[in-house]
């Protein structure tokens, strides 16, 4: 199940989140939905109690990803 997506602000990339998982489609020239035709690849997931957001940074060089609930924190994955 997703709990949360964010496309790279410059279109080229989409991250699903779901509870375990961080899955990265790499959005072509083919576009949109060609990237969900293939399989994605599996990039660091922070564990999380109840994962439910995950966001690039704006310039596309990491993501965050924050759990529901009180207090708390924001995990920040930097890509290289």
């Amino acid at each position: 199940v997703v709990t949360g997506a964010s496309m790279r602000r410059d279109g080229s990339g989409l991250l699903l989140r779901t509870q375990t998982e961080v899955w990265f489609y790499e959005v072509g020239q083919s576009g949109f939905e060609a990237a969900l035709g293939v399989t994605p690849c599996s990039l660091p997931a922070p564990d999380e109690p109840q994962a439910e957001a995950i966001a690039w940074l704006l310039d596309g060089s990491g993501y965050r990803t924050m759990s529901e609930g009180k207090s708390e924190p924001l995990v920040g994955v930097t890509c290289q």
